[in-house]
C-alpha cells in the first residue's frame, strides 16, 4: 500500500512538471541581459526560443518550423550564435533555473528513495 501511495506522488509530481495546459504557450521575452518579462505567444508560435549571442541574448516567441540555424542567420545580422528552441511554458529561462529544476527533481526523488526504504 505504501508503495502505491509513492508511486501515485511520484507520478502526480513528474507529471505537474514537466507538462503544461492546453493554454497558449508563455514565453520569456527580452532583448538584452535581463529576461523577467512573460508574452504570451499567438497564432503560428508554437515555441519559445533563446538565442545567445557574444554580448546579449535574446528570448521570444516563435515558430518551431523556423528553429533552425539559416533562418535565424537570416534574421540576426550576428553570425556567431548559439540558440534553444523548446514547447513548454518558460522553457526559454537562464540555464541557472533550468539547473535549481533539475536539483528540485533530484531532491524529491531522494526523498521517495528514502520513504522507500521505511
Amino acid at each position: 500500500m505504501k508503495s502505491l501511495l509513492v508511486t501515485a506522488v511520484t507520478v502526480t509530481f513528474v507529471l505537474a512538471l514537466f507538462l503544461h495546459s492546453g493554454s497558449a504557450l508563455v514565453c520569456y521575452k527580452c532583448d538584452g541581459l535581463n529576461c523577467n518579462t512573460n508574452v504570451t505567444c499567438v497564432g503560428n508560435q508554437d515555441a519559445c526560443i533563446l538565442i545567445r549571442f557574444a554580448a546579449r541574448n535574446v528570448s521570444d516567441c516563435w515558430r518551431y518550423s523556423d528553429c533552425n540555424t539559416d533562418f535565424i542567420e537570416n534574421r540576426f545580422p550576428d553570425k556567431d550564435f548559439r540558440f534553444k528552441c523548446c514547447t513548454w511554458n518558460l522553457c526559454n529561462d537562464s540555464p541557472i533555473i533550468v539547473g535549481s529544476k533539475v536539483v528540485l527533481s533530484v531532491a524529491f526523488l531522494l526523498a521517495v528513495v528514502q520513504m522507500l526504504h521505511f
